[in-house]
């Protein structure tokens, strides 16, 4: 972990493959870690408290918007930190072509 904090890593994502997330409990860790392939919907949320700082909410994966809304809402609600950006692609939109960020903002 110190060579990390040495070079500046901002951000450690899903550091196991998901069904793994238990390999977190206890980690202090003082870089941010994201849950990316461990969150697909609303009900993967509430067991990442604790072992992870960000949740990263991809739309296609979840089901669309109104099931990434939820999901942000959820996190919100739990003290996590959502990720709403569309990883892989060249902007932060769903398939639909709406950018989701500054309704996950507010909720």
């Amino acid at each position: 972990m110190p060579d990390l904090v040495a070079c500046k890593v901002k951000l450690v994502e899903q550091p196991f493959a998901r069904g793994r997330e238990a390999e977190l409990d206890g980690l202090r860790c003082p870089i941010p870690v994201a849950a990316d392939e461990s969150v697909q919907g609303l009900s993967d949320i509430e067991p990442l408290v604790g072992r992870f700082d960000i949740v990263n909410i991809k739309l296609d994966k979840c089901g669309g918007l109104t099931e990434g809304l939820a999901m942000a809402a959820e996190a919100r609600r739990l003290g996590l930190r959502r990720d709403g950006r569309e990883h892989g692609r060249n902007q932060p939109r769903d398939g639909a072509g709406l950018d989701p960020r500054p309704a996950l903002r507010h909720q």
